[in-house]
């Protein structure tokens, strides 16, 4: 497993924060609510660590999106949040729309947090790729819930060759007075993690 130091870390979480601020603009707007996103740390952690250990209560159900991403580096990013959180997320959008009754409710809600999780998803990714000064091409995001250890079995078996390492980012999202806690994780083949650990050498020797 590859280790960060200090630098590489602080250096990814820079990059990743200019990727994070582009996105809570397209959210405010999207929101119609003022939006501010962080990320307080940023961690290479081991699939089984992630899986094992208590970033989430292992009974509390999950809401997520994911997109799996090809080209010169290839994997897939899923943003999380506890399944509780997404209503605040997607208040503004639910409460403009007349009375509906509570499935609509809900597919209003799937579809708000497919667009939310692009967003987020989508800058982030561009923030990264643009310091590999690489090409990707990210598919359209898909949603669904689920416990922590369904999510991380799911996600490694359904994309090959992924690497053991799982760039694990904190963020945090303040929306309508409240803070929002989410993960987004970052999975990639081997050879792409290589690829970053390489660039992020590169870019801090100047």
């Amino acid at each position: 497993m590859i280790q960060l130091n200090e630098t590489q870390i602080d250096a990814l979480k820079e990059i990743c924060n200019i990727g994070m601020s582009k996105s809570a603009k397209q959210l405010s707007a999207l929101l119609n609510t003022h939006i501010e996103i962080s990320i307080p740390e940023i961690n290479l952690y081991d699939i089984n660590t992630v899986c094992n250990y208590n970033f989430f209560p292992t009974d509390v159900v999950l809401a997520y999106v994911y997109q799996t991403f090809s080209g010169e580096i290839n994997g897939r990013a899923v943003l999380i949040f506890q399944r509780e959180q997404t209503t605040v997320l997607t208040q503004s959008v639910i409460g403009a729309a007349p009375k509906l009754s509570e499935k609509e409710i809900r597919a209003c809600e799937r579809e708000a947090m497919i667009e939310i999780g692009n967003i987020i998803i989508t800058s982030c990714m561009c923030a990264i790729v643009n310091m590999l000064s690489c090409d990707i091409k990210l598919i359209v995001p898909t949603y669904s819930e689920s416990k922590i250890a369904s999510l991380i079995e799911s996600q490694v078996k359904e994309i090959d060759a992924l690497s053991k390492d799982v760039i694990f980012i904190e963020t945090k999202l303040e929306a309508s007075g409240q803070n929002i806690a989410g993960k987004l994780m970052i999975i990639m083949t081997k050879k792409s993690i290589d690829q970053l650990y390489a660039q992020l050498e590169t870019l801090l020797k100047g």
